[in-house]
């Protein structure tokens, strides 16, 4: 899940996704997560173009915070 500190930019995800998720389109929103299209571990940024609404099991599927670590830990063998 993106942490985006700006409650405004926030509300705007929200507001142009109209709730529903990105990828299944589900309306849950007690279920929806800000996240990163391109994660922040491969240089995303926190602009609005590169965030999107996801439902937590869209957002668990699309696995980028698993991806990142992966990428971390793989850096820390390399260095070690």
């Amino acid at each position: 899940m993106a942490d985006i500190k700006s409650r405004k930019l926030r509300n705007e995800i929200f507001a142009y996704y109209g709730t529903a998720c990105a990828s299944c389109g589900c309306g849950d929103r007690d279920m929806m997560q800000v996240d990163h299209v391109d994660p922040q571990c491969n240089g995303g940024s926190d602009k609005a173009h590169n965030l999107q609404l996801l439902c937590m099991v869209c957002n668990i599927i699309k696995g980028d915070t698993l991806g990142c670590v992966r990428q971390h830990i793989s850096k820390l063998r390399k260095a070690g």
